[in-house]
């Protein structure tokens, strides 16, 4: 079954009219193993505007994750393509920022260190780079805490300075695989809270991997709900709550109708995220 989704912000950094940031066509994934080919994907089509914040939902083992790291040049398709503002996705790009659930800190660097690599991969030592790194570290409230070591931080912290080495390359896409999955309740909703400011001051493309409906919706533009395995595209849910958002519009009667139409999706199979 193929299905076309088109994923049209209607405010924000990726409003209606911007051009494509991501265009997936007919993109296909089956791993070989000892036991048999696994079907993961199957005739996935996908756009997502170029700067807008489009979440990925569905139960565990649909194919989420392996569809983020496609995008990511991480993995490749057993078919179809991957188009990234119109160049064909082949590996990794320096334009991509990519946040796992865990942070993946380096333990013997500094913060600073960490959130420099970016810029040491690319033998950019100029004072711009350290520059940018500061004021990235600020932003994210980290500025106290540069010369402290990946030991000394809480997890959110952490993960904080995970999205700040993201950001280091000026990323065009910013892909995030389950970034908060880890965290306590409280840390991940000031998380996702930083997270929305975040990106509506860099207007990075964000595709978001996450179990949570809620965290979802409250998050995205547009939240795409995926089939359990192997993974099809069931629904696109336009996300038309006003921004900026604060928790408190979760408690919105419009907020309640599009969880509970994402959740329907997830119910009638078995699963819900």
């Amino acid at each position: 079954m193929e299905v076309s989704v088109t994923m049209q912000a209607t405010s924000g950094p990726g409003a209606v009219g911007v051009a494509p940031g991501v265009e997936v066509s007919g993109v296909s994934k089956t791993f070989r193993t000892s036991a048999g080919d696994v079907v993961a994907l199957t005739d996935i089509d996908l756009e997502v505007r170029q700067g807008s914040f489009v979440s990925l939902v569905g139960p565990s083992g649909c194919g989420k994750s392996t569809l983020l790291r496609i995008v990511a040049g991480l993995e490749t398709s057993s078919g179809g393509s991957t188009l990234v503002a119109g160049t064909p996705v082949d590996g990794p790009r320096r334009d991509f920022g990519m946040v796992f659930q865990q942070p993946v800190l380096l333990p013997w660097l500094t913060i600073f260190r960490n959130v420099m690599l970016p810029a040491d991969v690319a033998r950019d030592r100029s004072p711009q780079a350290r520059k940018r790194a500061e004021d990235l570290l600020e932003l994210v409230g980290l500025d106290g805490f540069q010369h402290r070591y990946p030991r000394e931080l809480s997890g959110g912290m952490q993960q904080r300075a995970a999205l700040v080495r993201a950001l280091m390359s000026r990323p065009s896409l910013l892909l995030m695989d389950e970034p908060f999955g880890a965290l306590d309740a409280l840390t991940r909703e000031t998380m996702n809270s930083e997270l929305l400011r975040i990106w509506s001051e860099t207007g990075a493309t964000t595709l978001f991997v996450t179990h949570s409906i809620s965290e979802a919706v409250f998050l995205s533009d547009v939240v795409v709900v995926l089939s359990g395995r192997p993974g099809t595209i069931l629904d696109q849910v336009q996300i038309d709550l006003p921004r900026p958002r604060t928790f408190d519009v979760m408690d919105s009667p419009e907020a309640s109708r599009l969880t509970n139409r994402i959740r329907g999706h997830l119910h009638a199979r078995g699963a819900v995220g």
